[in-house]
């Protein structure tokens, strides 16, 4: 089922790092810089701010405090919507199609901090295919 979600999506336009969250984000003399390229691919910019959305929101600990995963989250849809010209409704819109794919990849990474986040993902997951029917 993810791979007709796969086949629904919109042709890739540009080489996205696929594992974007803070924790691959270093600070330099010259500014911000990203690391860790190994899961790089072609695919749109929105794809990256997805990935960034389910990590900081779907895969916070439990026990941790969720408000800084939070307002970071909101600082990174907020910057990339301003740079890219379009409201946050309109990226909200855009990210929708690809959390189903999304959650899957961190499924079949091992990501998941826990056995009920897991659980949440592939409820999602299923939920996403249901709607194809």
């Amino acid at each position: 089922g993810v791979l007709t979600l796969i086949e629904r999506l919109p042709p890739g336009d540009g080489l996205c790092h696929a594992d974007l969250h803070p924790g691959n984000v270093i600070m330099t003399a010259e500014g911000p810089r990203i690391i860790d390229w190994t899961c790089a691919l072609l695919a749109p910019g929105v794809f990256d701010i997805g990935r960034c959305h389910v990590t900081l929101s779907e895969l916070v600990p439990e026990d941790a405090d969720p408000e800084p995963p939070r307002a970071i989250n909101a600082a990174v849809k907020s910057g990339y919507a301003r740079l890219a010209g379009i409201s946050l409704a309109e990226l909200t819109a855009a990210m929708q199609p690809y959390l189903p794919i999304l959650r899957a990849f961190v499924l079949l990474q091992r990501r998941p901090a826990s056995p009920a986040q897991r659980e949440r993902l592939i409820q999602r997951i299923a939920a996403a295919l249901l709607s194809l029917e």
